[in-house]
C-alpha cells in the first residue's frame, strides 16, 4: 500500500505529461500562412452558411447591431478543405463590430462563434472572444484580448461593454470595407510576430510551429480546459432552458468538419520524442510492477525482463510493418498492467496492409518461440530457454484469438465486419462476457471488458448504418465527398444527429473505412483469412506442446488462492512448497551429465537453471516465520531447504530457534552436532553431542 501511495503522484504527473504531449502533437500538424480577407456580398454566401449564421445574426440585431457585409476568409491555419466564410455586423451607437463565423468543429449546440472588435484612435484594439482565448498562440500585437467564457452572446456583449468602459481612449470609426482591410493587416502582423520570435519555422511543406512553441501553446490550452469546460456546462444548462438555441448542422458543414479532422491526422510532424515516449512508458511499466507486485504474481526480475523482451518483440513487428507500409507518426510504448502498443496513421491503408500489420506482431514471436522449444528438445542443457519459449508462444497465441481488442479480433473485424456489420456487435458482446468472467481472477481484464462494453452502442449504430448503406448503394460505389454526404444523411435520418461530436466522427470514420474495405477483391480477402487461420492453428498446436511449461510457470498467478496472494503464514508456506515442487519437476527433466555438473554431493548449485524456484521458496519461508515465529515446522522446512541450496551456515539460525523452543529435545542437538562437523567446528559439535547424550541419559533434566 505504501508503494501505491508513493506511485500515485508519479502516475498523475505522467498522465498530465502524456496529455500535454498529445496536445502539442496536434498543434504541430497545423500549417500556417498569411491570412487573407475577400469582401463579398451577403447574397453570395453559400446556403449552408446562411442557414448557420441566420439565428446568430437575429440575436445580434436584437442587441442593436446592423448587418454590414460578408467576406471569405483564408485563415492563418492552412487546411485544404477549409472554406471559411464570415459575416460582419456594426453597432452604430458603440462603434463596435461583430464578426460571426463557424465554430469548428461544427456542433449544433454551439455552431457559431462571435468576436466583438473595438478599434481605438491610438491604433490599438479590443477583442472579446468567447471560449477561444486559451487556444491563441502567443499574443496578438497591440490588442487587448478578453474572454468571459460565458454561455450566451448577450453575456459576451455585456462583458465587452464593461471592459470598454475601463479603457481610456477614443474610438476609431471604420467603414466595413476598411475594417476588413485593417483586420487583415492586424492578422498578418500577428504571423510576422510569430516568425520573428521563431515560434513558426519555415519547412518545405509550409510554416509550422516549433516544438517549444507547440509545448507552450499546449500548456496554455491545458490551463484553459477548466474554464472551457465550465462554459460548455453553462451552455448546456442554457439550452435546456432555451431548446431553440440548438441548430441543425448543414450537411456540407458536417462533411467539411470530417474532412478537416482527417487532414489534420494526415499531416506528419511530431516532437521527435518517440524514444522518450518509449523509455518513459517503460519506466512507468516497471514502476507499476514494483508498486503493484500482485499484478505480476511471483515474477522475479528475470521473469519481468523476459516479459518486457517478449512484448518489445511483438510490438516491434507491428512497428516495422507500419514503417514498411508507409504509416505516419508511428510510436511504440508500454501500457502498465496491459502490455504494450504501437500507434500509427495511414488514411488510405488497404485491407491487406492492415491485416499484415496486425499479423506482424504475433507471428515472429510464435516462430521464435517454436524455435526455442525445438532447441530445448534437442539439447536439454538449454532448459533455461523453455521459459521465454512458452511465454513467446502463449502470449502471441492469445493475441491471435478472434477476441476484440486483440490482434486476432481486429483481423476478424477487417475481414468480416465490413461485409457482415452485425458481427462486430456479436464479437464485442462475446468479449465483454469473456473478459468479465476472467476479470474476476485478473482485475486488469475487467478494465478491458468495461472499455469494450462502452464501445458497443457505437458499434451497434455503425452496424445499423452500414447495413442501410449497403442496401442503398446496392453494389454501386460511392467515394469521397459523395460517400460522406450519404453517411451523414443516413446518420441524421437515423436520429443520431444529437450524439456528441466525437461519437458522430467515430461512426462516420468507421463507416468510410468499412466501405473502403468492402471493395477489396474476394481473392485477397480469402487469402488473408487463410493465412490468419493457419497462423491460429499453428499457434494452438504450439501452445499444446508448451502447456506443461506454461502451467509450471503461471500456476502461482492463475489462481485467486492464497498461493497467489498470500495473507497468512500458512499461505506463504503453501506457496513455498509449490515452488519446491516446480523445482523437482524441472530438475527431473535434465539429463544425467548436466545434473552432475549442476548438483554437488549434498546440494544444488546456484547455476542450476531452476535454482530460482528454491530462492522464491526460501523467501516465502522467511515471510512465514516473520508472521508466526513460534512454529517449529516452519524452521525445520527452511533448514532443509537451506541445506539443499548449499547454505549450511544459515541453517544454524534455524537450529538455534528450534532449540530455544524445545531445549530438551536431544535430536536437535544431534542434528546440529552433525552440522558443526560439516562446517569444520569440532568443539561445537562435541558440545552439542555431549548435551544430547545427557538428555538421553536423563530426559527429565533441562538445560
Amino acid at each position: 500500500m505504501l508503494n501505491l501511495l508513493l506511485f500515485l503522484p508519479i502516475f498523475l504527473i505522467l498522465l498530465q505529461g502524456v496529455a500535454l504531449y498529445i496536445q502539442a502533437q496536434r498543434l504541430l500538424q497545423v500549417r500556417f500562412r498569411y491570412p487573407r480577407y475577400e469582401v463579398q456580398p451577403v447574397r453570395e454566401l453559400p446556403s449552408d452558411h446562411k442557414q448557420a449564421f441566420t439565428p446568430t445574426i437575429e440575436r445580434l440585431k436584437d442587441l442593436g447591431f446592423e448587418l454590414a457585409g460578408a467576406y471569405r476568409v483564408q485563415k492563418m491555419f492552412h487546411l485544404e478543405h477549409a472554406d471559411d466564410r464570415a459575416v460582419l455586423l456594426y453597432h452604430p451607437a458603440q462603434e463596435s463590430f461583430a464578426e460571426v463565423e463557424i465554430r469548428w468543429p461544427a456542433d449544433g449546440q454551439d455552431l457559431t462563434n462571435v468576436n466583438f472588435y473595438q478599434a481605438f484612435s491610438d491604433q490599438t484594439w479590443l477583442l472579446t472572444t468567447n471560449g477561444q482565448a486559451h487556444g491563441m498562440i502567443g499574443s496578438l500585437p497591440e490588442t487587448i484580448v478578453t474572454d468571459p467564457y460565458c454561455a450566451s452572446i448577450e453575456a459576451q456583449w455585456a462583458h465587452h461593454q464593461t471592459v470598454r468602459q475601463t479603457i481610456d481612449g477614443a474610438n476609431r470609426s471604420f467603414k466595413p470595407g476598411k475594417f476588413i482591410a485593417a483586420l487583415q493587416i492586424q492578422q498578418q502582423r500577428y504571423v510576422d510576430q510569430l516568425l520573428a520570435a521563431k515560434s513558426l519555422r519555415i519547412q518545405r511543406e509550409g510554416w509550422f510551429l516549433s516544438g517549444k512553441a507547440a509545448l507552450r501553446a499546449a500548456w496554455r490550452m491545458r490551463q484553459g480546459v477548466s474554464a472551457a469546460s465550465k462554459r460548455q456546462s453553462a451552455r448546456r444548462r442554457l439550452i435546456q432552458q432555451q431548446p431553440e438555441l440548438i441548430q441543425p448542422v448543414p450537411l456540407n458543414l458536417q462533411v467539411q468538419t470530417f474532412q478537416r479532422q482527417r487532414e489534420l491526422e494526415a499531416n506528419h510532424r511530431d516532437l521527435r520524442l518517440g524514444k522518450w515516449v518509449l523509455l518513459g512508458s517503460l519506466a512507468l511499466f516497471i514502476l507499476v510492477a514494483i508498486a503493484l507486485p500482485n499484478s505480476f504474481g511471483t515474477f522475479r526480475t528475470r521473469d519481468l525482463i523476459t516479459l518486457l523482451a517478449v512484448l518489445f518483440l511483438h510490438e516491434a513487428g507491428h512497428f516495422l510493418a507500419m514503417r514498411r507500409f508507409g504509416y505516419q507518426d508511428t510510436k511504440m510504448f508500454f501500457l502498465p498492467l496491459f502490455g504494450a502498443a504501437v500507434t500509427g496513421r495511414k488514411v488510405d491503408a488497404s485491407l491487406s496492409e492492415k491485416v499484415w500489420v496486425l499479423l506482424a506482431g504475433p507471428l515472429p514471436g510464435l516462430i521464435l518461440g517454436c524455435g526455442l522449444m525445438a532447441a530445448v528438445a534437442i539439447q536439454p542443457a538449454w532448459q533455461a530457454l523453455s521459459q521465454p519459449a512458452w511465454m513467446l508462444i502463449t502470449l502471441n497465441m492469445l493475441n491471435l484469438l478472434p477476441i476484440y481488442p486483440l490482434d486476432g479480433g481486429k483481423i476478424a473485424h477487417h475481414l468480416l465486419f465490413s461485409r457482415y456489420p452485425w458481427a462486430d456487435v456479436v464479437f464485442k458482446v462475446t468479449t465483454v462476457l469473456l473478459f468479465g468472467y476472467v476479470g474476476c481472477l485478473i482485475p486488469s481484464l475487467m478494465v478491458l471488458a468495461m472499455a469494450t462494453a462502452l464501445s458497443i452502442p457505437t458499434s451497434y449504430r455503425t452496424a445499423r448504418l452500414n447495413l442501410t448503406l449497403q442496401q442503398q448503394l446496392a453494389g454501386e460505389r460511392a467515394t469521397g465527398r459523395d460517400l460522406l454526404k450519404l453517411v451523414f444523411q443516413q446518420m441524421s435520418a437515423a436520429g443520431y444527429g444529437k450524439l456528441s461530436l466525437a461519437n458522430r466522427d467515430a461512426i462516420a470514420k468507421a463507416l468510410v473505412e468499412q466501405q473502403r474495405e468492402s471493395r477489396a477483391p474476394a481473392w485477397s480477402r480469402w487469402s488473408l483469412a487463410g493465412i490468419y487461420g493457419l497462423s491460429l492453428i499453428a499457434g494452438l498446436g504450439s501452445t499444446v506442446i508448451a502447456a506443461p511449461q506454461a502451467h509450471n510457470a503461471f500456476a502461482p498467478q492463475t489462481s485467486a488462492s492464497a498461493a497467489t496472494r498470500p495473507r497468512t503464514a500458512q499461505d506463504y508456506v503453501r506457496r513455498a512448497q509449490l515452488a519446491e515442487q516446480r523445482f523437482a519437476t524441472e530438475a527431473s527433466q535434465l539429463a544425467t551429465p548436466v545434473s552432475q555438473r549442476l548438483v554437488s554431493a549434498t546440494s544444488i548449485r546456484p547455476n542450476h537453471p531452476s535454482y530460482g524456484h528454491l530462492t522464491r521458496a526460501l523467501a516465502d519461508y522467511d515471510q512465514a516465520i516473520k508472521l508466526e515465529s513460534d512454529r517449529p515446522e516452519f524452521y525445520q522446512a527452511r533448514a532443509q531447504l537451506k541445506l539443499l541450496m548449499g547454505k549450511p551456515e544459515a541453517v544454524l539460525i534455524d537450529y538455534a530457534a528450534l532449540i530455544k523452543q524445545d531445549p530438551n529435545n536431544p535430536l536437535l542437538y544431534t542434528d546440529r552436532a552433525e552440522l558443526y562437523k560439516t562446517l569444520g567446528q569440532p568443539r561445537a559439535a562435541a558440545a552439542d553431542q555431549q548435551q544430547a547424550d545427557q538428555l538421553r541419559a536423563n530426559p527429565h533434566t533441562g538445560v
